[in-house]
């Protein structure tokens, strides 16, 4: 691809406890075997093992899992089978908003069994009984009757407290909801951000896009700098929060739009309309051919793309090499201490 220079790696500012979102699924480590909370075990469908002293996550969330598996023990709540499709209990997704000190809980089950007035009235006790380090402001039930081992929401209900968690970066307020993408690692993501937006340059007076914007984190940073950003995320819900945030923030020069990105670029190239700048954000599967064939095509000085899995940057920055792209930097970032992964940010620039 034509990188020549070595590749500087970040480390992240804290190795424990950085992970603000864990989604726990409910099975057995044995077949026929008790309740168990936990995740999956590496290269196992089915089993799934308690992860009683996990160091990467909050020690909240250790305690969390263990009450909440205790709880549905207790009451003889069976999990789902994805083999036979029946069953009752899904997953517990935590949440904690680590610059402000704030944990969400979201129990997900199917609908199996009508969850009833009495089951909140219990499961709210079990949370205020707990002795944790941060408080609980938001609970969640959700309903997902999916057979997809993803979690989504048929039903989405409030049991208590607000809606949305609040993180605090680089001045900026962000809501996060019980479906938002957030950075999980958030001291990490301020690094990542201040060194995305280096690379993208001076920004005065130019138009941003921001692409697969998320809840509108990075956007809303670069509209601090640029005279105009568009910030384009296919999760409504994302978008919400985004738009709600930016006035918040009382920024009028950033807008939000709830649209595939491949859609919407076409639409803007409709409007006539250009970037002088593209930060890309995408999905582990990466950018798709016919979203970076539109990039090209709406040629901007520069491209800062960031990456979840270096996998499927490297395909898409073939892609923009053959179009005409040039590779000028690649950083690394220890976005995940004691994992595997890593998080790239890759500058390019017109070869023209």
């Amino acid at each position: 691809l034509g990188v020549s220079s070595s590749i500087s790696l970040y480390r992240s500012p804290i190795t424990e406890g950085y992970r603000s979102k864990m989604e726990y699924t409910f099975g057995d480590s044995t077949p026929g075997g008790p309740l168990t909370l936990g995740l999956h075990r590496p290269g196992h469908f089915y089993d799934i093992l308690p992860t009683p002293l996990c160091n990467i996550v909050p020690e909240d969330f250790n305690s969390l899992r263990k009450a909440v598996e205790r709880f549905c023990r207790e009451r003889a709540w069976s999990f789902y089978h994805r083999a036979t499709k029946t069953g009752y209990l899904r997953h517990l997704v935590l949440r904690a908003a680590l610059t402000t000190g704030e944990l969400m809980v979201n129990l997900v089950t199917t609908s199996e069994h009508e969850w009833s007035a009495m089951d909140t009235s219990e499961f709210l006790r079990l949370l205020h009984n707990l002795s944790l380090s941060l408080p609980i402001v938001s609970v969640f039930h959700t309903t997902n009757d999916s057979v997809a081992d993803v979690v989504q929401a048929d039903t989405l209900t409030l049991l208590e407290g607000r809606s949305y968690l609040e993180e605090r970066l680089f001045d900026l307020t962000f809501h996060v909801g019980p479906f938002s993408f957030f950075q999980p690692n958030v001291q990490g993501a301020i690094n990542l951000y201040t060194k995305a937006l280096d690379l993208a340059g001076d920004l005065r007076g130019k138009t941003v896009y921001d692409l697969y914007s998320g809840t509108g984190t990075l956007a809303q940073i670069a509209a601090t700098r640029a005279q105009r950003v568009v910030g384009v995320e296919i999760v409504e819900e994302a978008v919400e929060k985004a738009r709600e945030a930016s006035q918040r923030n009382h920024l009028a020069n950033v807008r939000f739009v709830a649209a595939d990105v491949l859609d919407e670029l076409n639409r803007l190239a409709d409007l006539g309309d250009r970037p002088d700048v593209v930060l890309l954000d995408p999905p582990r599967q990466g950018i798709h051919p016919k979203a970076i064939a539109h990039i090209l095509s709406a040629a901007p000085e520069r491209i800062v793309y960031i990456s979840c899995n270096p996998t499927t940057q490297v395909h898409d920055l073939s892609l923009f090499t053959a179009g005409g792209y040039r590779i000028e930097q690649v950083v690394a970032f220890d976005q995940f201490p004691r994992t595997k992964h890593v998080e790239t940010v890759c500058l390019m620039s017109r070869k023209d």
